[in-house]
């Protein structure tokens, strides 16, 4: 056992305790506890001096990571939907990881955004970010600006400030990593017109937002110079509940990539940025929008783009369910 290498562990969901006895397992490089019930670190894992990869994802049960700068050749840790926050004690551990190259964590306080934001090696150490409860005090995006390999980020309770739409749009975009982006119950933002600096966007989720009424604003879009079509490696679209929500673009894109589009309770949104050329790849693409007069009251862009799109339509909209009204 002192050879090996690799342990996963992932998704052991009744795994609750790691053993003291793992100090033993001195050549360790790679361990993977995603999704299992650990509540702490054992002492003894301060001995995994050939740890580079440690991923303490979803679990949410993780009271604290104390002790994690004594991992000395950690390269990669993983600590996205934990019950561990970049607190002040935490970030200071992270900051002592001299060959740290990739983070992902939850920051729920101004001070440990701005501990972040006050190491520039830190910053771009972030791979993975979860920003929540930042609503009593705005959350301005353009500080994420330094995160140049920010790639996934999620923002959630928390009321989002626009970037400055007079600035110009660089030839490097502000984000031009960030793949990924989840936004729930953000419940001050009318717009997202910030989107439009991830240019390489993949994946957007906007979940619980009450107040969001369009995904660009075209005011807000022609003060900017230089933005190029944006979407263009979007290929999935997911809006739930969403009771103000009137447009996700002013006129039609083509949405090269685009695999699937859904809409549910978003009782506004009655136009999708489609003509009869969007979405190219039409045997892979689908949609599902619900209650089912959203799709009857949809207005097209010409009887073609009708033609093209509504026999995509899923026929029973309540197999899409979702956790998140709990949370």
């Amino acid at each position: 056992m002192q050879k090996l290498v690799v342990l996963d562990l992932s998704y052991n969901y009744d795994f609750n305790k790691l053993p003291e006895q793992i100090s033993k397992l001195t050549s360790l490089q790679y361990l993977d506890l995603t999704s299992t019930r650990i509540e702490q670190l054992p002492v003894g894992f301060q001995e995994l001096k050939k740890l580079t990869h440690l991923d303490l994802s979803f679990t949410e049960k993780l009271r604290s990571v104390d002790g994690i700068s004594k991992l000395t050749s950690l390269r990669i840790l993983k600590l996205l939907f934990s019950n561990v926050h970049g607190d002040g004690s935490v970030l200071t551990e992270v900051q002592l990881l001299e060959h740290l190259q990739i983070l992902s964590i939850i920051i729920s306080t101004q001070s440990g955004l701005e501990q972040i934001l006050g190491d520039q090696r830190l910053a771009a150490c972030i791979n993975g970010l979860h920003i929540r409860d930042f609503e009593q005090k705005p959350f301005n995006i353009s500080l994420l600006m330094s995160m140049e390999n920010l790639r996934v980020l999620m923002v959630e309770k928390s009321h989002v400030t626009e970037i400055d739409t007079t600035l110009k749009y660089r030839e490097n975009p502000c984000f031009a990593n960030l793949s990924t982006v989840t936004l729930m119950r953000c419940n001050s933002n009318k717009d997202l017109t910030w989107l439009l600096f991830a240019p390489n966007l993949v994946t957007l989720t906007i979940l619980l937002s009450e107040e969001v009424e369009e995904i660009i604003n075209k005011e807000k879009e022609t003060n900017l110079t230089g933005i190029i079509t944006p979407f263009q490696k979007l290929k999935m679209l997911l809006f739930y509940n969403l009771p103000k929500l009137e447009s996700i673009y002013w006129r039609p894109l083509p949405f090269s990539l685009l695999g699937e589009i859904t809409a549910v309770n978003c009782p506004k949104l009655r136009k999708l940025p489609f003509n009869a050329t969007s979405a190219p790849r039409l045997s892979e693409f689908s949609i599902r929008m619900g209650p089912p007069e959203q799709i009857t009251d949809l207005e097209w862009e010409d009887e073609d783009t009708k033609n093209r799109f509504l026999p995509l339509f899923y026929k029973d909209y309540t197999s899409f369910t979702l956790d998140w009204d709990s949370t």
